[in-house]
């Protein structure tokens, strides 16, 4: 992890954020519209069953990683948690960012930067850090 400068930090919580938090968010809501095999009049038989409970175990490991995150959002110091929350999680552009949060929006890059930062060492004992760099 100390090779990384703090660009490179940035860049990658953006991406974590970007690629697997949509994802697992996608996936739970996915499975939400997975019916039960035994209830569907449509299942065709036991792989509709296989494919229905695939999904909703994938569900529940993406509802998993989202308590991770969430929990590690929760540790951040002041408002660090926030501002990842409603800039990545919740998906608001920086003005309505600002907006929520309210400060000014070079105030949200400030305390943002700082977030993805703080976030890229907590998450998992900065685990997120060593895999990326192995990739």
């Amino acid at each position: 992890m100390s090779g990384m400068s703090d660009s490179e930090l940035v860049k990658v919580v953006k991406r974590f954020f970007s690629r697997d938090v949509t994802r697992a968010r996608l996936i739970i809501a996915g499975a939400e519209q997975v019916s039960s095999p035994t209830l569907s009049p449509t299942s065709g038989g036991h792989s509709a069953g296989n494919s229905s409970e695939d999904a909703m175990i994938r569900a529940v490991e993406a509802r998993n990683f989202l308590k991770l995150v969430y929990s590690t959002l929760a540790i951040l110091p002041g408002s660090e948690g926030d501002v990842l929350k409603v800039r990545f999680v919740d998906g608001k552009n920086p003005i309505k960012a600002s907006m929520c949060m309210m400060m000014s929006e070079s105030g949200l890059y400030k305390l943002e930067r700082k977030a993805l930062i703080d976030f890229g060492y907590c998450y998992r004992g900065g685990a997120l850090l060593d895999e990326e760099k192995a990739c």
